[in-house]
């Protein structure tokens, strides 16, 4: 979609993350499965991670992107089966205990 010199994995002009969420998810067709990494359960990135210099977005977007879109279902949240149920997976990651680095799985519907 973009070259290697242009990849940027935030929500920017040129981005990967911009260009697949405004072109490449509409246009898949229904009954494709889609896997969306480091999606904090609590939508909200560790604050270690921005103190250090991961100004990530990216998971901003896809919160903007589901919300009121029938188009797609989330199919497994693991930052949110981590957060409700620590049993879920014990050897989860420390990022995703704390709130970051879990994984969504959506599909397309229509």
């Amino acid at each position: 979609m973009y070259s290697s010199s242009t990849r940027r994995t935030s929500a920017s002009v040129g981005s990967d993350v911009t260009g697949c969420s405004s072109t490449l998810l509409p246009a898949l067709a229904p009954g494709v499965l889609i896997h969306i990494h480091d999606v904090a359960g609590n939508l909200e990135y560790p604050r270690d991670w921005l103190e250090s210099g991961r100004a990530w977005n990216e998971q901003y977007l896809l919160h903007a992107f589901l919300m009121y879109n029938p188009t797609f279902r989330i199919e497994l949240f693991t930052g949110v089966a981590v957060e409700c149920e620590a049993r879920f997976h014990p050897h989860a990651s420390a990022d995703v205990r704390r709130g970051g680095g879990g994984q969504v799985w959506l599909r397309k519907l229509k």
